[in-house]
This record gives structure tokens, C-alpha cells and sequence, in this order.
């Protein structure tokens, strides 16, 4: 089991494009994480951090930790992308892997657009 490990671990090593994506999703991820610590001050009053098209309430209020929650789910999406993209090329499924590794840019990228207006309608920056 161990020899099985080991020899995956440096097939895996070898592998240059699986290597830039988890490069390039542990970067962005933590860019992300880094970005919402940096953007969010603090408030008494509750902050807008929801904006939806439909309702009779286009923004919702709520505390102004909130956003503390985005910057965890950009790690744990970090995280997760590059489990799924391990676990499909050890069973030789490595163009499904990589796939997977470059759905999480579509995601990161939503997921910027978001705190972006969020942000941007909270504290006019």
C-alpha cells in the first residue's frame, strides 16, 4: 500500500499541468481568502451582503462577519477542486481531473464578482 502511495505521489509530481492547476487554485483561492480579510471593516449597524433580482427586497442585511463565511468557501472550494482532481487521475481519469481543476476558476471568478458588488454597495470603494 505504501509503495502504491509513494510511486502515485511521483506520478502525480511528474504530471506539469495537474502541478501549475493546484499552483494556480491554491494561489487564487488564498488571493481570495487574503482580499475578503483585507476588504471587510467592521460595523454596528448590519451590513448589505445579499443582492437578489427578485422579491420585494432586492438587498438583505445581515451582520457584517458575514463575509468572513465567502472567505472560508474560497478555501474550502480550493480544497475540494484539487481533492476531486487527485482522486479522478488516480483512477485514470486525468482529462476529467483537469476538468474539474479548471471549473474552479468559473467558480473563484463568480464568486469575486459577488464580493466585488457586495462590497462595493457597502462601503462605496
Amino acid at each position: 500500500m505504501k509503495n502504491i502511495s509513494k510511486d502515485f505521489i511521483k506520478d502525480l509530481f511528474k504530471d506539469r499541468q495537474y502541478i501549475w492547476l493546484f499552483i494556480l487554485i491554491t494561489l487564487s483561492s488564498l488571493v481570495l481568502f487574503v482580499y475578503l480579510l483585507l476588504s471587510v471593516e467592521t460595523s454596528d449597524i448590519k451590513t448589505i451582503n445579499r443582492y437578489a433580482g427578485v422579491g420585494d427586497i432586492h438587498f438583505y442585511r445581515d451582520v457584517w462577519w458575514y463575509f468572513y463565511g465567502l472567505a472560508i468557501f474560497s478555501v474550502i472550494a480550493g480544497l475540494s477542486h484539487i481533492a476531486m482532481m487527485t482522486k479522478l487521475i488516480a483512477n485514470e481519469r486525468r482529462n476529467l481531473g483537469i476538468f474539474v481543476g479548471m471549473l474552479f476558476f468559473l467558480v473563484i471568478f463568480v464568486a469575486m464578482v459577488y464580493v466585488n458588488s457586495v462590497l462595493r454597495l457597502n462601503y462605496n470603494g
